[in-house]
């Protein structure tokens, strides 16, 4: 059985953010979709007009497998769509092959047993193409297990085209290999002096030893509430990067999303650099929430690097990937390196010296701190023994 198969560009990129959108909505793995696909059948030619979500109640986890609750609600949804009629459904898949799953197969059997009608399998990706795969029926309605048509859909540009032209049509027969190509008070004033009493030379000491003990008092509070601050203060939140493989083709970028996508008005730019091939993709704060996204590299040696604009600061971090196939490998730069080491070696030593000094202005205070408590019960005790 031949199919040709009609779609709008725009149609077919609002599936593909609606997919993309749901895939994003949890960190790491994602979350799946599906969707019925309606439109116009004229013997073999069908075009592909319009969707609607199929509802999910995710009773199994982020993936798409519909509880008996949802199949009732998708029996009412196909009952009471008449025009345009029912050509197909699709859903996503967050990782795996390419195929139907068994659950599809059945799924497919029951509401879409029409031999015309096909399952379109998407493949999201956060930042490059999404991976599509169309499936037809035999006479029976039995989903076929390979792939009649391959091909992925593209990130649309961000201005929308003029008009909505539908595209060619695709010729699909026996399954053919295409490829569409973020304080201390200060001691209060003396009084006016009364007569002096019988020891007036002791209590002149005695005062002067309480006020000369405040003001070190308080020489010290300072001193202790400059170290706290030098040594004690919060350090500058660290963004790190890391990629990883997802399958022979797809690249798992992670960052640290606490780091990346806490504090307000965040946003951020993921660059990439795929063998020579650059792309600039702009970070949402919901983008940055994920942690994660998932990459189709085009070679073995790509960059990432990632900008995070938080707080007022700029967090960055970057990370390579290089596949088995790749030919370079990253050798450590010697020169670089040591110019490294010497700068860390000189703040070190800055540090120490600092430190070295706050030590010694603190002991100095103690002591002379000492000195003035025990000057002052050595000068209180004095007279008593005079009137011995």
């Amino acid at each position: 059985m031949s199919l040709r198969i009609a779609y709008d560009g725009d149609l077919l990129e609002e599936i593909r953010r609606a997919v993309v959108d749901r895939y994003q909505r949890i960190p790491r793995g994602g979350m799946e979709m599906g969707g019925v696909l309606f439109g116009t059948r004229n013997g073999n030619d069908i075009l592909v007009q319009s969707w609607e979500p199929i509802a999910c109640e995710y009773a199994q986890g982020p993936v798409f497998e519909l509880s008996e609750a949802d199949q009732a609600t998708l029996r009412e949804q196909l009952a009471r769509r008449e025009h345009p009629s029912v050509i197909g459904w699709f859903r996503s898949r967050r990782q795996g092959e390419m195929r139907p799953k068994p659950e599809d197969v059945a799924l497919h059997f029951r509401y879409f047993s029409d031999p015309s009608q096909f399952l379109l399998l998407l493949r999201p990706s956060l930042f490059g193409p999404t991976d599509a795969a169309l499936f037809l029926a035999d006479v029976s309605g039995t989903l076929q297990p390979e792939p009649a048509h391959q091909f992925q859909v593209e990130p649309a540009a961000s201005a929308p085209p003029p008009a909505r032209a539908p595209r060619p049509p695709l010729e699909m027969r026996e399954r053919p290999a295409v490829e569409l190509h973020e304080r201390v008070s200060p001691p209060p004033a003396p009084l006016p002096a009364a007569p002096p009493p019988p020891e007036p030379t002791a209590t002149r000491r005695l005062y002067w030893s309480g006020g000369a003990t405040a003001v070190l008092l308080a020489a010290l509070l300072v001193s202790a509430g400059f170290l706290v601050a030098l040594f004690l203060k919060p350090s500058r939140a660290v963004l790190t990067l890391t990629v990883k493989e997802e399958d022979e083709r797809r690249l798992r970028v992670q960052w640290d999303r606490f780091a990346a996508a806490s504090g307000p008005a965040v946003y951020g730019t993921l660059d990439i650099n795929d063998g020579g091939v650059t792309r600039s993709v702009t970070m949402t704060a919901e983008a940055l929430e994920a942690g994660s996204a998932i990459y189709a590299r085009l070679t073995d040696d790509v960059q990432f690097r990632l900008a995070v604009q938080r707080d007022g600061q700029t967090l960055a971090a970057a990370t390579r990937y290089l596949g088995a196939g790749s030919a370079r490998r990253l050798a450590p730069d010697a020169a670089k390196l040591e110019q490294q080491v010497q700068l860390l070696i000189r703040e070190r030593d800055d540090l120490k010296a600092r430190l070295e000094k706050l030590t010694e202005r603190a002991i100095f205070a103690e002591r002379q701190l000492e000195k003035l408590r025990n000057g002052g019960s050595t000068t209180a005790g004095a007279p008593a023994g005079n009137r011995d």
